[in-house]
């Protein structure tokens, strides 16, 4: 009983292919022809397998591949659990198609038509046809595999044999196929057709895997699918009218899609029922290797006209699409398209994060019209990287990481994006404008985390009196060479930025619209480093805020009106000295070094040094007189000498030429167990190679490397030591990158407490 049942289990996952047809020449009829072949299949009910034994004296065989010209339509599989295997004919070139069939512009209908269900077709390359080369209809046509076949190009992957309609198209509610499989060998391209190289319309729960459009088979060369730069109707892909849950990529190397330079979009999604696909993983306007430049004409990716409740991107880091290098912007979303959510994406740098390749116009661009609707309701993040685009004759209010124009363009939401940097902050590539709203575009919200950086112009500018009720929440917005936030010729009502009235050490006070509420960061010149905190402003107009104010920050705020209009950003009085960085590290069993970096000083005379046991009660242990007034970075230094072991507290106060003090907070440092340690570093200064070496006994010793920022820039070694330990260091980063020339600091970590010592790098 067992057996059989076995045995009938078997059958149901495995096709059994009764019948084999053999295709033995390259005519285009006849017995032994691929047109006799489909015939005999069709006339017979069940699966067949239909198999290539071309010989050498065939006028159309080549070692690489085969060709078959024909004059009319093939048959088109009517019956289920068809097997054409191109592969089956023997090849020089194992990896690539081994059959190609080539049509004429008089043959009005595609190549091959599967009406049937559960056909597989490999190993053949498709061109030529005055229709398109493959196409999949109807509600019969489903759980079929494409994989291994060429549409558009020949069966060397270079040369151009364009079908003039698509590579491969999916209509009449065709569903559950699968096109593309893993390995190079099972990849289909679909490059080189007068308009689409894949065409998907009513159709449904498809999956494309591994499938390039728009480049050969090479991967770093184009091969454009439309005929013209900027051709209406030419893609890479279209999820068209009635297209819904198709999954395109899954997120692995191996199921990864390519979409890249084609003669206008690398992918589109519109029309009405175009809803909840998936598309994760692939790359817009890069080769195969992820920085290779291979533009599409426009978009990377356009989704628009009603198409909806989309997912592009995910949660994982190969979830992300790289959407880059392209002619236009990198996604647009355009005439009501609602619900979809754009998040972890690439948007403007290539794969590795490392090399900027900028879409030339926007990033990220919304844009509808009257006729066919505005984008609406739309998520965006979170995780999304948005660098360096807007190269192409850029000025403050033409290009940006993140633009919205026109005034149906409403109640879009925009949160946990990186415009202008990378989430490790190793490359900054910022935009022309980070954001930029305008043309009456109402309604959004920004926020919270987007951290917006880099730009040439403004952070974010809000731009015309039609343009309102925008809201920008808990974003840090810092580095960007004009203001953190500007709005321009009426842009969300110009609402008045707060007024800081008084900065105490427990409290805010100020004055703003009546019934608004203020934000307050932290910050400094440069921008917002940290949210605080937001308080409602009173009926006269006054806030106060009580909480632990960072006295070594400035305060910046700004304003958000009920109805969603925010300000620019006002700051209290710039800080008299820019504190970089507080560090107290041990030197011995009971000495510490207390040291500080600043930046820019005013007025400064100098800093007392004080200490406590009980963070209550403090002691001047020592006075450093100030640098002269200068914007660059200085760095201070106190040694002190301690009687017994325990928590020590310490801090600065710094004195203005005026006598006014500013107490920074506090740092504590643990003697309570000081491990026997000696640190040596050798030769200091050096150029390309110095040694650091410790010696003693202690658990989970850590030895890295610190800028004078206080930055951990390289790991050199972690462990547990007995005895001694050396290691070489070349002067460069964690990732290899050579450092610039200066001072270094190697820190030696054990769990009870750190030694230090200083070295500098030369050219």
């Amino acid at each position: 009983m067992i057996k059989r049942s076995l045995i009938f289990l078997l059958t149901i996952i495995l096709p059994l292919y009764a019948d084999t047809f053999r295709v033995v020449n390259t005519a285009d009829t006849g017995p032994g022809s691929l047109r006799n072949a489909l015939q005999m299949a069709q006339t017979r009910t069940g699966p067949d397998t239909i198999l290539f034994a071309i010989p050498e004296t065939d006028s159309g065989y080549n070692p690489d591949f085969c060709t078959i010209q024909l004059n009319s339509p093939l048959p088109e599989l009517t019956d289920d659990a068809n097997f054409l295997d191109g592969f089956s004919q023997p090849s020089a070139s194992p990896l690539r198609p081994s059959v190609l069939i080539l049509g004429n512009a008089s043959i009005t209908l595609p190549g091959l038509v599967i009406l049937s269900a559960n056909n597989i077709i490999q190993g053949v390359a498709i061109g030529q046809f005055g229709s398109s080369g493959i196409q999949l209809r109807g509600e019969s046509s489903h759980h079929n595999t494409i994989q291994g076949c060429y549409a558009g190009l020949s069966a060397d992957g270079v040369s151009r044999v364009g079908n003039s309609g698509s590579g491969l198209e999916m209509l009449g509610y065709s569903h559950h196929n699968s096109i593309g499989n893993y390995g190079e060998r099972n990849r289909n391209i679909f490059s080189g057709n007068e308009n689409y190289g894949i065409r998907v319309e009513l159709s449904h729960h498809n999956v494309f895997l591994n499938n390039w459009s728009g480049i050969d088979v090479t991967g770093l060369s184009s091969a454009p699918n439309g005929l013209v730069w900027r051709q209406q109707n030419a893609a890479g892909l279209i999820l068209g009218l009635g297209s819904y849950r198709n999954v395109i990529g899954d997120g692995t190397a191996g199921g990864r899609n390519i979409f890249s330079g084609n003669n206008r979009t690398g992918m589109r999604i519109e029309w009405i029922g175009a809803d909840s696909n998936t598309v994760r993983g692939n790359y817009f306007g890069v080769g195969m290797d992820g920085k290779t430049l291979l533009p599409n004409a426009e978009a990377g990716i356009v989704i628009g006209r009603g198409a909806a409740h989309n997912m592009v991107g995910g949660d994982r880091l190969s979830e992300a699409n790289v959407i880059s290098g392209n002619f236009s912007s990198g996604i647009q979303f355009a005439r009501k398209s609602r619900y979809n959510i754009f998040k972890g994406n690439i948007i403007g740098l290539s794969a590795d994060l490392i090399t900027p390749a900028p879409n030339k116009h926007n990033g990220i661009y919304f844009y509808g019209d009257d006729q066919e609707g505005y984008p609406q309701y739309n998520t965006i993040g979170p995780g999304n990287i948005i660098c360096s685009n807007g190269v192409e004759d850029y000025n403050e209010w033409g290009w940006a990481g993140l633009s919205l124009n026109y005034k149906g363009t409403s109640h879009n939401h925009f949160w946990g994006n990186y415009i202008g940097m990378t989430p490790d902050s190793s490359l900054v590539a910022g935009q022309p404008t980070g954001i930029l709203v305008q043309g009456g575009a109402h309604d959004n919200l920004f926020g919270p985390d987007n951290r917006i950086t880099g730009s040439f112009f403004n952070g974010v500018l809000v731009l015309g009196g039609e343009t309102f009720g925008n809201t920008l929440t808990r974003n840090l917005i810092f580095a960007n060479k004009e203001k953190m936030v500007e709005n321009r010729n009426g842009g969300n009502t110009e609402l008045t930025p707060p007024k800081i009235l008084t900065v105490e050490q427990n409290t805010v006070k100020g004055t703003a619209a009546p019934g608004s509420k203020v934000e307050l960061y932290k910050g400094n010149a440069l921008g917002t480093l940290g949210f605080l905190d937001s308080v409602s402003v009173d009926s006269m107009g006054f806030f106060i805020w009580q909480g632990d104010v960072p006295l070594d920050f400035q305060i910046l705020a700004l304003a958000i009106e009920d109805d969603g209009n925010t300000s620019e950003f006002s700051a209290s009085d710039p800080l008299p000295v820019e504190l970089l960085n507080f560090e107290i590290v041990s030197l011995s069993s009971n000495s510490v070094r207390v040291s500080w970096i600043t930046g820019e000083e005013r007025a400064n005379y100098g800093f007392y040094v004080e200490r406590s046991e009980d963070d209550q009660t403090w002691q001047r242990i020592g006075f450093v007189a100030a640098q002269p007034e200068s914007s660059g970075e200085h760095y201070y230094q106190v040694q002190d000498t301690l009687y017994h072991a325990g928590i020590w507290y310490y801090r600065i106060v710094q004195v203005d030429l005026d006598g006014t003090m500013t107490i920074y907070p506090q740092r504590p440092i643990s003697l309570d167990f000081p491990d026997d340690l000696e640190l040596y570093i050798y030769p200091t200064p050096f150029k390309t190679l110095t040694t650091v070496e410790i010696r003693g006994e202690s658990n989970d010793v850590e030895i890295c490397v610190y800028n004078t920022r206080g930055q951990n820039v390289k790991q050199l070694w972690s462990g547990d030591l007995a005895g001694s330990m050396r290691v070489q260091w070349q002067g460069d980063d964690g990732k290899g990158h050579p450092l610039a020339t200066g001072l270094y600091f190697i820190v030696v970590k054990t769990p009870h407490h750190q030694i230090q010592s200083s070295m500098i790098k030369l050219k």
